[in-house]
């Protein structure tokens, strides 16, 4: 074993403070996150309770759930309350039967379903096929062990045995797409 491996292996000791602030210092930008939520929520709240109008600003004063009252008590919201439930739920059932019946279509082995594959591929590749295993980065943390090189897993006298160098084609999302 090399010094530089055992130096790694070796644990950093930490102060006793850094100890007990870590877990306050990994939540901080959480705490930040919901102070920039609250603060504006309880800011629109507190404007909401009063009374200010923008050609009157001199008769701003509290006027507690008023705004409320008047707000709920108004034909034209439960109007605009309804005319937005109707859209949401015809836009959302469209968009499910729509999306099901491409679904069913696609389901279907046929000319057009390869096409539509590869143009829906090509157009919205999914995530986990973008990066082959070879590019991803390793999991683990602990170093390589010094040592010979590593073996293909082959028996000699075969293709890959024959010719470490060469890489194999790889299946990426071009190469699927074409298959």
């Amino acid at each position: 074993m090399t010094a530089a491996a055992t130096e790694m292996r070796t644990p950093v000791k930490q102060s006793r403070f850094m100890r007990r602030a870590l877990p306050y210092i990994l939540s901080l930008p959480a705490l930040l996150m919901c102070i920039g939520i609250l603060i504006p929520f309880f800011t629109a709240v507190y404007y909401s309770m009063l009374r200010y109008r923008m050609n009157l600003p001199a008769m701003k004063g509290f006027i507690w759930f008023d705004n409320y009252i008047n707000f709920f008590t108004d034909p034209k919201f439960w109007n605009t309350v309804y005319i937005s439930l109707t859209y949401a739920f015809l836009t959302v059932g469209l968009e499910l039967l729509l999306g099901l019946g491409i679904a069913l279509l696609l389901q279907r082995p046929s000319r057009f379903n390869n096409i539509a594959s590869i143009l829906l591929l090509l157009l919205f590749p999914p995530h986990h096929r973008l990066f082959s295993a070879q590019q991803q980065r390793p999991t683990t943390t602990t170093p390589p062990s010094p040592g010979p090189p590593p073996h293909h897993h082959s028996r000699p006298g075969t293709r890959a045995a024959r010719r470490p160098g060469k890489r194999r084609w790889r299946r990426t999302l071009t190469s699927s797409a074409v298959i």
